[in-house]
């Protein structure tokens, strides 16, 4: 899969799970809603400026934007999983278990 296609799929992933549409994020970025979806889709790359602005809106580091599969075993995920895990205070944990209790669901 083309980089665009992935960056597009990863700012869609973290718009919904922060539950905005496309207009509210293109609100809180400056742009068109119709840009949104553009670069979701992976037919246009954002600029650098926009893309920093779309990880402030998400509440993501930039380069997080960059992180793609790397066919990693369960196991690895797993030990990722539990060392960023074990940063987190009591408030956060609670936070991630919510999280991914409606995942689940």
């Amino acid at each position: 899969m083309d980089h665009k296609k992935l960056l597009g799929q990863k700012i869609k992933y973290f718009r919904k799970a922060k539950k905005l549409t496309q207009e509210q994020l293109a609100e809180l970025v400056g742009m068109e809603p119709n840009s949104i979806s553009i670069i979701e889709s992976g037919r246009n790359f954002p600029t650098l400026n926009s893309l920093e602005k779309i990880a402030k809106a998400l509440d993501i580091e930039l380069n997080i934007l960059f992180r793609y599969n790397s066919n990693k075993t369960n196991s690895e995920i797993i030990d990722n999983i539990n060392s960023e895990l074990n940063k987190l205070n009591n408030d956060k944990l609670e936070k991630v278990l919510l999280f991914i209790e409606d995942f689940i669901l």
